[in-house]
């Protein structure tokens, strides 16, 4: 009995026709060359470092729409559509410790994951 513990699998990029240059493509040929493992943990690492980032701009592109005042040393009433949304915008805008907090795993993941070989 023949049992084949460690198989190798190989990566090839998808052979497309050499009329289609659009960068959709390059792209494409791009994800499909790396490993899932990989892209996984690229992209778990890119949401690391750039997710809490985001309500922290929105809540600030909203602050300032509607002339309200916002800082972290308390929560300050905002009306946006009628309702007070000051803390909810305040509970945003410390979204941003968050970022600090999960910036530096979300580049070591990066290293590592940039750094695997293509067969995982």
């Amino acid at each position: 009995m023949n049992i084949m513990c460690c198989e190798k699998r190989s990566y090839k990029p998808v052979v497309t026709s050499a009329l289609k240059t659009d960068s959709s493509t390059h792209y494409n040929l791009f994800l499909e060359s790396i490993p899932m493992k990989k892209k996984t943990l690229i992209l778990f690492s890119l949401l690391l470092i750039v997710g809490p980032w985001i309500p922290v701009a929105l809540a600030g592109k909203i602050v300032s729409a509607n002339g309200c005042r916002f800082d972290e040393s308390q929560v300050y009433p905002c009306i946006v559509a009628g309702q007070d949304r000051g803390k909810m915008l305040s509970t945003m805008g410390m979204m941003g410790w968050l970022g600090v907090m999960t910036f530096m795993p979300g580049v070591v993941g990066m290293i590592i994951g940039l750094s695997m070989k293509k067969s995982a």
